[in-house]
């Protein structure tokens, strides 16, 4: 009966043990994905991100995935003044200071693209906005940009 309880209590606190590292992982992954370091690192590419150009902005919603080849980052940002002016500073800032082309700028849209540093693959930026909010998505994958 002694060795019984023994084995028990043990395989009771190995489990105890591998839920507490399973909830330490999920809360490590989670912070890292509602986290903005100031950059969104692709690769050998480092783009600045929404709080690298504004002042600190609350990430709500965050996401990384490789799907085909292609990386992706998609981080969602609350904002506590006017969405059109921080994404026109942050657009600005990309174009001026990273080389990034603006392809589509529409209503609660703006897209912008730039070569990777790696041969054959582009940067490309999806910023989908609304009056409170705004959800940048980062890919980069194999293509090319033509300027006209």
């Amino acid at each position: 009966m002694k060795k019984s309880k023994k084995i028990i209590i043990t395989v009771l606190i190995i489990i105890s043990i591998l839920v507490i590292i399973g909830i330490i992982t999920v809360i490590a992954v989670l912070s890292s994905v509602l986290k903005d370091d100031g950059v969104y690192k692709l690769g050998s590419d480092t783009i600045t991100s929404i709080n690298g150009v504004l002042d600190d902005k609350k990430v709500t919603g965050g996401s990384s995935s490789i799907e085909n080849g292609v990386k992706t980052i998609v981080k969602t940002y609350q904002s506590d003044g006017n969405v059109k002016e921080e994404l026109l500073k942050y657009a600005n800032y990309l174009i001026e200071n990273e080389k990034f082309l603006a392809i589509k700028d529409q209503a609660g849209n703006l897209e912008m693209a730039k070569e990777s540093v790696d041969s054959g693959d582009i940067v490309y930026i999806i910023i989908e906005y609304n009056s409170s909010s705004y959800t940048v998505t980062v890919k980069k994958g194999e293509g090319t940009l033509t300027k006209y």
